[in-house]
């Protein structure tokens, strides 16, 4: 037995009937001694005991008045996260089960109506008070183990203060170096330290004691067969009895190593920030190499780099003790040497004996141990020794850091010096351009000019340097440029411009800019060269030939341009569509290629007309157009003459503009129109409306109108206002407004004592403009009374739900337990009897309540296996000897829940009607299934009633179970049949029910 089964046990009950609190005490005290039951009946009053006192574990009903029991177990929750908290209720729902569990209750149970509710709500309090003891015994033993070591360079100890002597872990014997000591008096412990430490080590310890507090501290450890080693110290007081400190258990950390490579590290850094300086190859070699010997210990070391055609690996720099190992270095290949292996692959490389190694380039030599590490594509770093394997993980990592710094140095000072090389070529290419060059500084002031740049805008580089851009931009230019400028100044665009200068005398010019930015290492921009020339007339040329352009294409119809012959010169891109020939099929053609005889008559008729002395300058008419492809199209021709001097005709431009389609909308809506009208006229139990964007009434039609005594004549042509009171008028007119605003919207009204819907929709014309707003009006009055009248029957019915289960379940709940009282108390024939009865009572009322308030309602459908669901349902049932026979593998849609408690109550509907010995089996049929048995069966004149509520032959029955069953098969809009088994026993039958393949 654990320790936590053998503590008293603190129970704090609460539920709004006391005789339910006093009876579940003493249920509890009875099945466990160590049970202390104290009651509450709201939950106000426990959360003032709890702050209080502390139970060990809190059982709560839900449905109490004031504070129902999840509210109290988020009050509970604020400060007590973690302690045990059971949800006992009469309230059994998946929605009540959810909503406990998403609020972190320890557990959830439903109240029954015998003894056996109250054992298993005992074992429930003990498994989850057990449960929250071993969880704190757990944390007590996690925080001793902290102290014991994981690593080899930790380990642990523990002083007695009473003894005065230290016990050592393995790891504490292994620092100290004394692996067969387990326990050394407090005195020779402090002898291992320092001199110079020992004394505040004793104050150490001396302090844990008397203040009881945490010390951390850091000391020098002198174990005597080796060097100088550094501890980290952490010691922590143990209080065992009463409130003085018994003991210090702390951890020792050698952290001699980490401080070495701390030092190593930042002296790296130092070495790093001489590299940033260093300006040629043989800076950043020298530096790297002295960086090797003193700080990472490779005395023998040296940078060979690679030469230009990149065969050698030649030292540049080297350290005096390499050069007394081995005398003169000589270049290294780069096909067969280990150096050149390393730096083919970029790889660092360890070699215990490079004399061993098939590349070695010198096996004579005096060296063993090596390691290479390459830098890049600029050559390798060597470091060496006499001794064997000299060269550890440690040194590669720390190597390859110094390695990483020597590449970048190089890298930064190889683009250094191609920047300068590059300079050079661009002053070159400056001073001779036959464009004007300016370079500007990082402020975008000018610095040079070259002598063509001189020559276009008039000044002099002297009298020019140090002036901003502005000094030659037309100030209307300027929020243009500057923001050109400020892309270039963050190296981020800027390439090209095309704005309006000024030359020192005021003439101003349109310059096309081209520039460039230069930028150092770290991308700052360090100035910036432009290129320019004068482009004036260029531009000028340009824009009116844009300008010609933009009005042709602005054009959305065909343009055409004939000549004084009578051949195409000119057509646009929509003249082209329109036709379907290619320019070079219309181009030299006459109209006769997309006109027929008629047609081209009818045009020289036009334009005669125009060039005859009284003629207007131009004309418009309708032609068909026949296009390569398709049918005849009916176009709008615009026609006039291009200027001319005298008799001479120089020819003729028009528009083509495509009418066919607005021919076709004039129609549609005219027969819109003729549909809208015979709707109006006739559109039953409503109305229907045209507003326009005045709100004025165009049309108005409906049989409703008749009915509410206004006629369409005195409708059309008036405003909302002028036909309804203020109220609907104003809501009227507010609902118009928004639809006019594209907004269709469906709203109520009450007129007349009539309930209307009202929906309103924008009317569009072919441009997508909003011209009307179409409202329909229809008499709801019937509907919403009907609504209203299932609401009024929802809410009684919710009331009796409510009564039947708090003010009927919990008096049926005391009476069950009573009477469990009084049979152990005494023996009467009559105890049996009352126990049936308030059994029955149960039944009664938990079908009552499926009735209630399962009714109609079913949760979405899911895919249910048959036969597992109808397995399930059988164990839920009590069954006797009867049997279950099941022979089904197809899947169904259905709210699963209902579905079994259809299966629960045809089983107990065949157990309670026939012999102990009945079997029910499960089967299939076309869309859809059966639940029969092999019972005495159902007469043929019964079987309408056997779905009436409270219908039943069997005296202890409900009469509610077939009633459930019938409402269950009607929500998943399912067809019930009840015919006779092939046993003679009653077969349920099942279809129109949703296969899942």
């Amino acid at each position: 037995m654990t320790l936590a089964s053998e503590q008293q046990i603190q129970v704090l009950h609460v539920d709004d009937e006391p005789s339910l609190t006093d009876l579940t005490a003493t249920f509890l005290e009875r099945e466990d001694d160590k049970f202390t039951v104290e009651t509450a009946n709201s939950g106000n009053e426990v959360l003032e005991r709890v702050d209080s006192h502390l139970p060990d574990c809190i059982v709560s009903d839900y449905n109490m008045p004031g504070m129902d029991g999840l509210e109290l177990l988020q009050g509970v929750r604020e400060n007590n996260p973690d302690l045990p908290f059971i949800l006992f209720t009469g309230k059994g729902s998946e929605e009540v089960a959810s909503e406990a569990i998403s609020a972190d209750v320890t557990d959830y149970l439903q109240k029954g109506t015998g003894s056996e509710t109250y054992e298993l709500l005992a074992n429930r309090i003990r498994n989850a008070v057990n449960t929250r003891r071993e969880a704190e015994r757990a944390d007590r033993q996690e925080e001793l183990m902290r102290l014991t070591e994981f690593a080899g360079n930790t380990g642990g100890f523990e002083l007695d203060r009473e003894s005065g002597r230290v016990l050592l872990t393995v790891g504490a014997r292994r620092i100290i170096e004394r692996p067969n000591l387990t326990e050394i008096p407090v005195e020779e412990a402090i002898e291992l330290f320092h001199p110079d430490d020992r004394e505040e080590v004793q104050q150490a310890l001396e302090k844990g004691f008397e203040a009881g507090d945490k010390l951390r501290d850091t000391w020098r450890l002198h174990p005597g067969g080796s060097d100088e080693r550094l501890l980290d110290v952490t010691i922590t007081p143990v209080v065992e009895s009463g409130e003085q400190v018994t003991k210090l258990r702390g951890a020792v950390n050698d952290i001699t190593e980490k401080k070495t490579r701390e030092r190593q590290l930042t002296e790296l850094n130092r070495a790093t920030q001489a590299l940033l300086e260093a300006e040629t190859r043989q800076e950043v070699a020298d530096i790297g190499v002295e960086a090797a010997s003193d700080i990472l210990n490779f005395k023998a070391n040296a940078i060979h780099v690679s030469e230009a055609d990149d065969t050698q690996l030649v030292p540049v720099a080297q350290t005096d003790e390499l050069n007394s190992l081995i005398g003169n270095i000589q270049p290294l290949p780069v096909t067969d040497s280990i150096a050149g292996r390393v730096y083919r692959d970029g790889e660092p490389a360890v070699i215990a004996d490079v004399q061993q190694d098939s590349d070695s380039h010198n096996t004579g030599t005096d060296l063993a141990g090596h390691l290479y590490l390459p830098l890049a594509d600029h050559g390798v770093l060597i470091a060496g020794s006499e001794k064997r394997a000299a060269f550890d993980q440690q040194d590669t990592a720390l190597g390859e850091l110094l390695a990483g710094s020597l590449i970048a140095a190089l890298n930064r000072v190889e683009h250094e010096q191609t920047t300068r090389q590059r300079q050079q070529e661009l002053a070159l290419l400056f001073e001779e351009s036959p464009l004007g060059a300016v370079q500007w500084d990082n402020t975008f002031r000018f610095e040079r000019l070259n002598a063509r740049a001189e020559e276009i805008l008039g000044y002099g580089e002297q009298e020019i340097r140090g002036e901003p851009w502005e000094m030659i931009v037309a100030a209307d230019d300027h929020d243009k440029i500057g923001t050109v400028v400020e892309s270039l100044l963050n190296a981020n665009g800027g390439k090209h411009a095309l704005n309006r200068n000024v030359r020192k005398d005021g003439e101003v010019f349109t310059g096309e800019w081209h520039n460039r930015v230069v930028t150092n290492a770290e991308g700052d921009v360090q100035s910036i060269f432009s290129k320019f020339q004068d482009v004036t007339e260029r531009e000028n040329r340009k824009r009116g030939l844009e300008e010609y352009e933009t009005i042709i294409e602005a054009l959305t119809d065909a343009v055409y341009v004939i000549d004084e012959e009578g051949r195409f010169t000119y057509v646009n891109d929509e003249f082209v569509e329109l036709v379907g020939y290619d320019r070079e099929t219309i181009f030299g053609n006459t109209p006769s290629l997309i006109k027929d005889e008629e047609a081209v008559e009818q045009a020289e008729h036009q334009l005669g007309r125009l060039l005859s002395s009284d003629g207007p300058e131009t004309l418009t008419f309708e032609v068909t157009v026949h296009p390569r492809e398709g049918d005849p199209i009916v176009c709008e021709d615009q026609m006039g003459v291009l200027p001319y001097e005298g008799d001479q005709f120089n020819g003729s431009v028009g528009t083509l503009r495509d009418v066919t389609h607005r021919k076709k909308r004039e129609q549609e809506l005219q027969e819109l129109k003729n549909q809208y009208e015979t709707l109006a006229k006739n559109f039953p139990d409503g109305a229907v409306f045209l507003i326009n964007t005045d709100l004025e009434y165009v049309r108005a039609g409906g049989r409703e109108l008749g009915n509410i005594g206004l006629p369409p004549d005195d409708i059309e042509g008036r405003k909302s206002h002028d036909l309804f009171p203020e109220d609907i008028a104003n809501e009227l007119c507010h609902y118009y407004e928004e639809t006019l605003n594209g907004n269709a919207s469906t709203f109520g009204q009450e007129y007349g004592g009539r309930q209307y819907r009202i929906q309103t929709a924008p009317v569009r014309t072919n441009n997508n403009e909003i011209e009307y707003v179409m409202a329909v009006s229809q008499n709801v009055t019937e509907e919403v009374e009907n609504k209203r009248e299932l609401e009024r029957q929802n809410e009684r019915l919710e009331g009796f739900a409510s009564i039947v289960s708090h003010d009927l379940r919990n008096p049926l709940q005391v009476a069950v337990g009573r009477l469990e009282l009084i049979r152990e108390e005494c023996e009467s024939d009559h105890i049996e009897g009352v126990a049936q009865a308030l059994d029955r009572i149960g039944a009664l009322i938990e079908d009552l309540l499926t009735l209630a308030r399962e009714g109609e309602k079913i949760g979405e459908p899911e895919p249910v296996g048959l036969a597992d669901i109808a397995k399930d349902s059988w164990q839920t049932v009590g069954t006797g000897q009867a049997a279950l026979e099941t022979n089904v593998s197809q899947v169904v849609k259905a709210d699963q829940s209902r579905l079994q408690q259809l299966f629960e109550n045809l089983y107990r509907n065949a157990v309670e009607h026939n012999d102990e010995n009945v079997t029910v089996s499960v089967g299939t049929i076309e869309n859809g299934f059966y639940v029969a048995d092999t019972g005495t069966g159902i007469p043929g004149s019964d079987r309408k009633e056997i779905f009436e509520a409270g219908y039943s032959t069997n005296e202890e029955g409900t009469g509610f179970g077939l009633r459930i069953v019938e409402q269950i098969a009607s929500t998943h809009e399912w067809e019930i049949t009840v015919t006779e088994s092939e046993q003679g026993g009653t077969r349920f039958e099942f279809t129109g029910v949703e296969l899942v393949e």
